[in-house]
């Protein structure tokens, strides 16, 4: 992806488009489950879209990233993630426009619509644009993203204007399939078509790829004879705020990692780390948990796969009982006191 800084033409290509989608006021007729692809011409990938505003309280589009982003939607769609849950706003992967009050524009925003000596004036009239990464906070678009949502209004607009009339356009003829507009060469033209396509096979998690277990640690845990009692939950999350290591830099949401008393419910230790980092912390405080209080839990409660797939040559060897749960009590008390703390 190419991270450089839109020009000014590609913002006000941008920033046309989106004058037009908002003009035509689709969200009279279109609505937030009326689901529709678009493919990026560039690279292949294809975003789902829906359009926001019927209920008049929230105005806009989002195109969700490929089958995992649609497959959050579709959790948000179906229930399954609250808008209360926690970890929504850490799971959403999605380009988002919005139509917002002033008050909600940021500086960066602001600079922009001067640069391009437009003007917005009212409630909900004010675009903003935004970036949804996993772990990440929302952030401003770069050059590709700017040109693939330009790409995406016009395809929205083309779609929501023969919805108004057909509302049968987005009815799938079998289950399990989107329309899609996709891109097709003719004549040495680019000709924008409509096909009905299953998404993709979702890409497998990167961010988990065992990492190595400190063997000679897990022996030396293991000659110590330490004596064996209780059982630990073991979980990690996302901080409720984020981290900017670097002026400029996107922010990220570090993961707290923590092992709690599961009979107490006292958190024995806990620890910050950035994403790709969870696994080395995470058997390091399992680690230092065991020399310290000089015990070897009888049981570890998680209720994510990584840990257990993580974990289970240093629990097979220690003889320790893994239990995959779908809920730690106590850990979710200890994750409300931190959003607490945290938000002072």
């Amino acid at each position: 992806m190419n991270n450089t800084v839109p020009s000014a033409q590609d913002w006000k290509n941008l920033y046309n488009t989106t004058d037009t989608f908002k003009k035509l006021q689709c969200w009279k007729w279109m609505t937030d489950s009326d689901v529709f692809g678009v493919q990026n011409p560039e690279t292949g990938d294809v975003s789902y879209c829906c359009i926001m505003g019927m209920n008049e309280e929230f105005y806009g589009l989002a195109a969700y990233s490929n089958t995992q982003g649609l497959n959050t939607y579709l959790k948000i769609q179906s229930g399954e993630l609250l808008p209360e849950n926690d970890d929504l706003m850490f799971l959403q992967d999605c380009l988002i426009l919005s139509f917002e009050n002033r008050e909600y524009v940021q500086k960066e925003d602001m600079k922009i619509i001067k640069d391009l000596a437009l003007k917005f004036r009212g409630r909900n009239q004010w675009p903003v644009f935004r970036n949804y990464k996993p772990g990440y906070h929302p952030w401003f678009l770069t050059k590709d993203e700017v040109a693939f949502f330009t790409t995406i209004l016009v395809q929205a607009t083309d779609v929501a204007t023969r919805c108004k009339t057909n509302r049968d356009l987005l009815n799938p003829p079998d289950d399990g399939v989107y329309l899609v507009r996709v891109p097709r060469k003719e004549a040495g033209s680019v000709i924008w078509k409509d096909e009905w396509c299953a998404p993709a096979e979702p890409v497998k998690n990167e961010c988990f790829d065992p990492q190595p277990i400190n063997e000679i640690h897990v022996r030396r845990i293991k000659k110590a004879s330490y004596r064996q009692n209780g059982a630990l939950e073991l979980d990690f999350f996302f901080t409720p705020t984020p981290v900017q290591e670097k002026r400029g830099q996107r922010p990220y949401y570090p993961y707290a990692l923590a092992l709690v008393d599961h009979e107490s419910g006292l958190v024995m230790d806990m620890a910050l780390a950035p994403q790709e980092e969870w696994q080395k912390t995470l058997q390091a405080k399992l680690f230092e948990h065991i020399d310290t209080s000089k015990t070897i839990p009888l049981q570890i409660l998680a209720r994510k796969e990584e840990i257990a797939a993580f974990l289970q040559p240093i629990l097979s060897t220690l003889n320790i009982k893994l239990s995959f749960v779908e809920s730690l009590e106590n850990m979710d008390s200890f994750r409300k006191a931190l959003r607490q703390q945290f938000d002072g």
